[in-house]
């Protein structure tokens, strides 16, 4: 069976138990009255004239409607005077009220086809005036009355086009192919709501809605589109044509319960919103934001409730005022026949509360939606226009050709037609709905007047759809801030959202120091040596320090390292002009120049490290005055043990020269070990060198260090030095026996000793903290100390005994020296120049009994007769 043929069955069965069973209590006589016109054409217009009631019919007439109905009149009487719209063509009409009922709305539809062969007037209730076949239906002014009007008509093919209805449910063209609306539908105002909410960052709102087309397809529609753009509904609360008190009690102990709820949507006629704007006035709670549209805000003054809705913002179709039909409104005279029916019962109503007794004296209020219903007559009168052009000879029709004008032409001139209508260009789209654009308004208190102030346009064909002036708005209380409808806290910098028990309502949690805020929601840590920037929103490097000079340790081991490289300046000016004296001759002059020269660059090495910013370039310098130094320091020191070990290992067996200890040799060895750790450092440098590295872990928090890592390069450097110490070692313990400290061997032996602790020290302590300073500072101090402990035994001890003045004497103790002092006649023995003589040796030029202390020291024989 066909939907067609269901809808007829419908028909029949709906109009047989109306007729015969509640005939005279849901058709009342005024469902028949009417206000007509006869002409050529005559198209049908139904219009919401009374407020719905029980029983219907009975309520009050709405004044908006009222202009409505008069809006049709006007533009039909204006198109009949043109005469480049339906020449030669007189359009007619027939007005009808339907009570805002769906019945009445499908019986009034069936009364405009009563003249046509296929229609039932065995089932109407009553019979009006006949005016002439319609060709068309102007209405309705809601969507369930629509709806029905929709399917009634399309069953015979008579094309309906809406001025107001605008649920999406009507888009439909296969339920509805006759049916058109120059209102756009209900999913372009749901966008609207959704773009004013997103516009003032309202995310938690509450949803009422009436249960009717328009509401429910509007609430369902703003709840699913509502998630994708972070609105969030609190709760949703459907509301009955008349709600009783426990239903209206449930939605104002929901609005307590959500108290953070300052915003609340509203899609209902106006018998809804009327119903829960009073029960909220007379329960006395806070004041909230109301978002809806139109079809109930211009109601508020009628019904006493302006104080309550004060700040409250409507959607509604953008209408200009038409400055024509004010005046034709105006003009209007209730007492004049041509007036219709319901604007004299108005008027007079009006006349009587205002106790006036002329509309010139206290005019009726205005609105501006004539403009609807303009384009919705002008919609049929250009289609009409386009199909008798064509059908016409020479532009003149005759009776025939408007009787054979069918709906299916003249739905399908509707949908192609296009024309400038008083709120713009109007035409419709493959669905048959409208364009869509909107105003928004609020609705303010000023000078003890309420009114709907205009504040801002949505239109569908800009990108940027929405328009607001704030600054015009004035929101409820009389405030000047706008009022804030989130159910979350104001997180500081740090926090996340973490959600609560209520929905869509959140609380703040601190995220840890080392983590950033994603999407106000996600703590995520930043990866290692990052940290959060001052707004929690982004990792950004940590920017390492450096070493500072004014640590106390570090300005401690600098002023070491200062003092230290001057004492090596003073001890080799000390002994560059002391040069021949007869102790600076024994040390063997030219390895004492290298091994300061190393002392030197040891110091040189700890100032690198603690004054100069971490670079490659600096790292490298550092690990190459670290590696030559000590080659420098102890290289010579090698040499001197190991000269004074062979001289007396050798002199008790024989009388021979060792070879390889003359000054030359040894210098050409000491070079050869230089070179070989030059190489070595190079080579180090090259492959693995020392780097700058940041050393950062989570307990530092927002900071990080960076210094000189060695590299695994710097071992190679490191195995050389540490095999010519460990030589020293080994041989300065062989030659711990000679006489008397001969030739400072048991000073060496001390000093390179002491090296080797430090270096032992050292290594634990630089490879298990976490923190440079420990790092540097014990590699810097365990340097200097050594430096220290070389310089001070070696050559600081004997420039202490040449500038004091005292003399080298030889002794009568088996050719052991007496220093004195020249001031003085007391005599002491100095340890550091306390030399007794071995065996006899065939070297010897001053005593027969052993070798020349000179040549002992290292000094040449020729330097040893000239001492």
């Amino acid at each position: 069976m066909s939907v067609s043929a269901v809808w007829c069955l419908s028909l029949l069965i709906v109009s047989s138990a109306v007729t015969h069973t509640t005939r005279a209590v849901t058709v009342l006589p005024k469902t028949c009255m009417s206000h007509h016109q006869p002409g050529d054409i005559v198209l049908g217009g139904i219009f919401p004239l009374r407020f719905a009631s029980r029983p219907a019919c009975s309520g009050r007439l709405s004044p908006w409607a009222v202009r409505l109905a008069e809006g049709m009149v006007f533009t039909i009487n204006e198109i009949n005077r043109r005469d480049d719209l339906l020449p030669n063509v007189t359009l007619g009409y027939d007005l009808r009220d339907d009570c805002r009922s769906e019945e009445v709305a499908m019986w009034t539809t069936l009364s405009f086809i009563h003249n046509s062969s296929t229609a039932f007037p065995e089932y109407l209730d009553c019979t009006p005036e006949t005016v002439g076949r319609v060709s068309g239906i102007v209405g309705t002014g809601f969507s369930q009355t629509s709806i029905f009007v929709a399917k009634t008509a399309s069953l015979f093919q008579v094309p309906v086009v809406s001025y107001a209805a605008s649920s999406d449910e009507l888009s439909d063209n296969t339920a509805f192919p006759y049916f058109l609306r120059t209102y756009p539908p209900d999913s372009l105002q749901v966008d609207v709501i959704l773009d004013v909410l997103v516009h003032f960052q309202w995310e938690y709102i509450a949803l009422l809605y009436s249960l009717t087309s328009d509401g429910i397809h509007g609430a369902f529609a703003l709840q699913e589109q509502a998630e994708e753009m972070g609105v969030c509904v609190a709760f949703l609360s459907p509301m009955r044509e008349f709600p009783t008190d426990d239903e209206l009690e449930a939605i104002i102990e929901k609005l307590q319960t959500h108290s953070k709820v300052e915003v609340v949507v509203l899609f209902g006629a106006k018998s809804e919103a009327q119903a829960v704007l009073r029960a909220v006035k007379e329960s006395g709670m806070r004041q909230i934001v109301w978002l809806g549209t139109t079809h109930w805000g211009y109601q508020l003054l009628e019904d006493d409730l302006g104080d309550v809705a004060v700040g409250a913002l409507f959607v509604r179709d953008y209408r200009p005022t038409v400055q024509a039909f004010g005046e034709y409104y105006a003009s209007l005279d209730p007492s004049s026949p041509d007036t219709s029916p319901w604007f004299k019962e108005m008027a007079n109503e009006w006349l009587l509360t205002k106790n006036c007794s002329h509309l010139s004296k206290c005019p009726l209020s205005r609105g501006n939606t004539e403009g609807l219903i303009m384009n919705s007559v002008n919609a049929f009168a250009y289609a009409m226009d386009t199909l008798l052009r064509q059908n016409c000879s020479e532009g003149l029709c005759q009776q025939d050709n408007l009787q054979q004008m069918s709906g299916e032409s003249l739905l399908h001139a509707l949908r192609n037609v296009q024309f400038k209508g008083p709120y713009g260009q109007v035409s419709f789209d493959s669905n048959g709905d409208g364009r869509g654009r909107y105003g928004v308004s609020n609705w303010q208190y000023h000078n003890g007047k309420y009114k709907m102030e205009d504040i801002g346009v949505w239109d569908a064909v800009n990108s940027t759809h929405l328009w607001l002036n704030d600054h015009l708005i004035q929101w409820p209380g009389n405030s000047s801030s706008q009022p804030r409808s989130v159910c979350r806290e104001d997180c500081l910098p740090g926090y996340a959202f973490t959600t609560l028990r209520q929905r869509c309502c959140s609380g703040c949690t601190k995220c840890l120091d080392n983590n950033i805020v994603v999407n106000e929601t996600l703590c995520s840590p930043c990866e290692e040596a990052h940290w959060p920037d001052s707004d929690f929103k982004t990792c950004i490097p940590i920017v390492p320090t450096r070493l500072q000079l004014s640590d106390p340790l570090v300005a401690t081991v600098l002023s070491l390292l200062i003092v230290g490289l001057a004492c090596c300046l003073l001890t080799g000016f000390g002994m560059v002009a002391k040069r021949k004296h007869i102790l600076i001759k024994a040390t063997s002059r030219e390895l004492t120049c290298i091994h300061i020269t190393g002392l030197m660059l040891s110091y040189g090495a700890g100032l690198i490290l603690l004054t100069a910013y971490p670079t490659l370039a600096s790292c490298i310098a550092f690990e190459s005055f670290i590696s030559i130094s000590f080659t420098m320091s102890y290289a010579p020191t090698l040499l001197k043990v190991l000269r004074i070990h062979r001289i007396f290992k050798s002199g008790r067996v024989t009388n021979k020269r060792p070879r390889f200890t003359s000054p030359k040799s040894q210098i050409v060895i000491v070079v050869i070990f230089i070179v070989a750790q030059l190489i070595m450092s190079f080579l180090s440098a090259t492959l693995s060198p020392s780097t700058p590295y940041k050393l950062y872990t989570l307990d530092m928090g927002n900071y990080s260090e960076i210094y000189c890592a060695f590299g695994y390069g710097f071992l190679a450097p490191c195995l050389l030095n540490l095999a010519i110490i460990t030589a020293c070692c080994y041989f300065a313990f062989r030659a711990r026996k000679v006489p008397d400290n001969y030739n400072e061997s048991r000073f060496i032996g001390i000093s390179v000793y002491t090296t080797l602790v430090l270096c032992l020290a050292a290594i634990p302590v630089y490879t298990t903290t976490n923190r440079v300073l420990p790092k540097v500072a014990t590699i810097s101090l365990a340097v200097t100390l050594n430096s220290y402990l070389s310089l001070v035994c070696l050559y600081l001890s004997k420039l202490y005994v040449i500038v004091c003045g005292y003399k080298v004497q030889p002794s009568t103790n088996r050719g052991s020296f007496t220093l004195q002092n020249a001031a003085s006649t007391s005599a002491f023995a100095a340890t550091t120049s306390n030399v007794r003589q071995p065996v006899m040796s065939a070297w010897g030029s001053e005593s027969t009994h052993g070798l020349n202390p000179m040549m002992a020291y290292g000094a040449s024989t020729s330097e040893s007769n000239k001492a």
